[in-house]
């Protein structure tokens, strides 16, 4: 709930840095106007005026409380947008086929015919509903708990780089996770016949970050972890990586886990907590830290040593180029039943038993608290319209009939709040 809280939190903090860009309109530019200008220096004027002691104090606690429920407003807002666009997808591209358009279009937007009378619209609408909640359930759990292989591709500049048909893959990762959720000893999960093509967040949303050799960066290099599979790379052409950038990452690799290392005996020497804590944090830290970023450099050293290649000619003079792409293919996926015994599991350890424990120790005020967030965190997990677009493709080819406010604020949504980074760090 927490995590959830301050990752909406950062999100606002930017989304207010950019102008209100998610919900940009006139009332909406008075409003934060009004909220961060005009009632703090307004307050702070009556106050001088009125030869108050402390005037800022006042003003702060007025901008305070005013940005608290502009947040909150906000936070509603998102919510809102964020369900409605996953109850759409789902509709439109999942349970289509059940009932008619105009029936599909009735439901998200309120519309009814008028020969139906009241109670049966309301038990028709909540039907549908229920239907259409379910399928975004088992499609969120379903991309959250499948098995997944990575491959690399070599694409030759001019063909469509957003897929690999056609093409050979040079390199398969497949985690520790995904294979064992190909063995025949876990009943949980069934083994797909056909591996499907599953997108990430910058291929939904059509933002292919390229990596040549004018962008590189040693320490971006170093802390962008799996992000690295998202990047295009030149491997061949004017544009390429260079076999300098490529030592010179691994370089950074290998000094980065030295400093890492020597960092933690230094905290342990200055901490003095004795010699069987010494062996004990060394050796999570070493699972935890050293082995990470090794297996990170290894892993970007393969993947770049493809800049050196020569299995496919490229016209250097003719300034092609040879793009490096990773396409994730899912290979495993959970059963129905698992699914819904996931969610069982989380919702009673994770929310029902913390909730009955504050209760019975009369924390009412907590209680509180921790039921509003976790409602929220319950929309945000269960219904991610992002699960969907994984699925799906870009939202230039699944959003068609949306308008360009609306695709821009799903992707912003998509980018910036469900897929944030700091999401994982403000959960630890």
């Amino acid at each position: 709930g927490m995590s959830s809280l301050m990752t909406m939190g950062s999100a606002f903090v930017v989304d207010t840095f950019n102008g209100a860009a998610l919900f940009r309109s006139t009332i909406v530019e008075i409003i934060y106007m009004c909220v961060f200008l005009v009632a703090p220096i307004l307050t702070f004027a009556i106050c001088l005026m009125a030869r108050d002691d402390e005037p800022w104090r006042k003003a702060a606690g007025v901008w305070a409380i005013m940005v608290c429920i502009t947040f909150c407003v906000w936070g509603l807002a998102v919510t809102y947008q964020e369900v409605k666009a996953c109850f759409w997808l789902v509709e439109r591209h999942f349970c289509k086929d059940d009932e008619s358009s105009d029936d599909n279009y009735n439901i998200i937007h309120g519309a009814s015919g008028q020969e139906e009378s009241q109670d049966s619209r309301l038990a028709k609408k909540w039907k549908r509903l229920t239907k259409i909640a379910k399928r975004a359930l088992i499609l969120t759990q379903t991309a959250r708990y499948s098995g997944e292989k990575k491959q690399r591709f070599h694409i030759l500049a001019g063909t469509d780089i957003s897929s690999s048909l056609g093409h050979t893959p040079l390199e398969t990762s497949i985690s520790l996770y995904s294979r064992l959720t190909s063995l025949s000893f876990f009943q949980m999960f069934d083994t797909l016949e056909e591996p499907k093509r599953v997108y990430n967040s910058e291929e939904i949303r059509d933002i292919l970050p390229f990596m040549t050799k004018s962008n590189w960066s040693m320490q971006k290099m170093w802390c962008m972890g799996d992000s690295r599979y998202r990047n295009v790379v030149v491997a061949r052409g004017p544009s390429a990586l260079t076999p300098d950038q490529i030592k010179y990452s691994l370089v950074c690799t290998v000094t980065s886990s030295v400093v890492a290392t020597l960092l933690l005996i230094g905290f342990l020497a200055w901490m003095e907590i004795g010699l069987a804590s010494y062996f004990i944090v060394a050796v999570i830290s070493l699972f935890c830290c050293v082995v990470p970023i090794f297996r990170n450099g290894l892993e970007m050293y393969r993947m770049y040593d493809g800049v050196n290649d020569e299995s496919v000619d490229v016209d250097e003079e003719g300034g092609a180029n040879l793009f490096q792409v990773w396409e994730t293919l899912r290979i495993t996926q959970p059963k129905l039943w698992y699914c819904y015994a996931r969610i069982a599991i989380e919702v009673v350890f994770f929310f029902f038993w913390p909730f009955i424990s504050m209760i019975v120790k009369s924390n009412y005020p907590v209680a509180s608290v921790f039921v509003m967030l976790g409602s929220f965190t319950f929309l945000w997990r269960y219904f991610d319209a992002n699960a969907v677009l994984s699925e799906l493709g870009s939202l230039s080819d699944v959003a068609d009939t949306q308008t360009h406010q609306e695709k821009y604020r799903l992707s912003e949504f998509i980018g910036r709040v469900i897929t944030n980074k700091g999401r994982r760090w403000w959960s630890w």
